[in-house]
């Protein structure tokens, strides 16, 4: 099955504020740089997305995933599987998303998942902190074995 990671750039009128405060809450302090530029008055967060049956299987993340990283999740709707291979504008003014990764995952347990992109694979650790809220920890797969 498929997997992306999209960075989602939306205008923070659009974000529910606990949404919002708990990714930040969460993120290192550090993963304000793998963000980026954030245009005045948005808000950004990463999108993982698992392909499954009836849809894409979705968590909003605080981080870029790489090796070492940490990072509140909070599990979203499940989307429509479009947002696969789309990038550019979110319908009705929900921002922007681009493509960050992209490939084939493989669930390991039922809280972890293994991502495999063209360059390496990469363990996402689930932790379920209370309902919908997760801690992620992302880690090498010749680590997890």
């Amino acid at each position: 099955m498929r997997f992306v990671v999209l960075k989602h750039t939306q205008p923070i009128k659009q974000v529910p504020f606990p949404r919002r405060r708990y990714l930040q809450m969460m993120a290192d302090g550090a993963d304000k740089a793998t963000i980026g530029a954030v245009p005045k008055g948005h808000d950004v967060h990463f999108d993982l997305m698992l392909e499954s049956d009836d849809g894409l299987l979705t968590w909003a993340m605080g981080c870029l995933p790489m090796v070492g990283k940490n990072c509140g999740a909070i599990k979203l709707p499940l989307h429509r599987k479009f947002y696969l291979t789309h990038q550019g504008p979110v319908s009705q003014g929900r921002g922007t998303v681009q493509m960050m990764l992209t490939g084939n995952y493989q669930l390991a347990t039922p809280d972890r998942v293994l991502l495999h992109t063209s360059k390496h694979s990469l363990v996402v650790e689930m932790i379920e902190i209370q309902p919908d809220h997760f801690r992620f920890s992302f880690f090498s797969h010749d680590k997890a074995n």
